[in-house]
């Protein structure tokens, strides 16, 4: 486990171990969707960070709307889904 247990180095770990590497899937249209997969999840943990109350108001102001909350929440439900059946998998 890592020293810093914040989202972005445990997602490094889960990712190297699940093999979500753009760069070891041959279908160029699945690479997309991996690399968009590494960033949301980044973006994710960065407003998390940056602009929720679990850690506080940063410098930055967000106007975030509960539009983009939304977004957020299903975006992350989305991809615990394919990591817990990632995992299910490779226990196979």
């Amino acid at each position: 486990m890592p020293a810093k247990q914040d989202l972005k180095p445990v997602w490094t770990i889960v990712r190297k171990d699940l093999g979500f590497d753009p760069s070891l899937v041959e279908d160029q249209d699945l690479q997309v969707v991996l690399t968009g997969l590494i960033g949301l999840v980044e973006g994710i943990g960065a407003l998390r960070t940056h602009a929720s109350s679990a850690h506080g108001a940063g410098k930055k102001q967000y106007k975030l709307e509960p539009r983009h909350s939304r977004l957020a929440i299903h975006a992350a439900h989305t991809v615990v889904l394919f990591v817990l059946e990632s995992w299910q998998r490779k226990k196979k």
